[in-house]
């Protein structure tokens, strides 16, 4: 083990974002449970699982929603959206729309308009 490349890893740029990203998100929690609570209770999400059931492969790709709002909280928060200046977002369709989801829900977002 060359202990002189170890000491260089600790200092890599890439290593210390990743850490920064993971003491953001352990000191300023945000729930996931409970955006993902809101998003089950939602009207339209009912109406969408009526049009698209269950036993569809493709289309149910993203169905795990615990997980998908889970990875998405982390995404908005590894992007500072829960913190700083409005942004703009854009959504280009590559998905059910979970990440612009989550970001309204952290604040005041501005959108733009979905084009698929």
């Amino acid at each position: 083990m060359k202990v002189g490349h170890k000491l260089l890893k600790l200092f890599d740029p890439d290593i210390i974002a990743s850490t920064r990203e993971h003491m953001h998100r352990a000191l300023h929690p945000i729930s996931a449970r409970k955006i993902h609570v809101e998003l089950e209770r939602d009207k339209s999400w009912n109406a969408l699982r009526q049009k698209y059931p269950r036993g569809v492969k493709e289309v149910h790709r993203f169905g795990d929603t615990k997980f998908w709002i889970k990875r998405n909280v982390e995404r908005a928060q590894d992007l500072s959206l829960d913190r700083g200046p409005r942004r703009y977002i854009l959504d280009l369709g590559c998905g059910p729309g979970y990440f612009i989801y989550v970001a309204q829900k952290l604040g005041p977002q501005r959108r733009r308009p979905r084009y698929r």
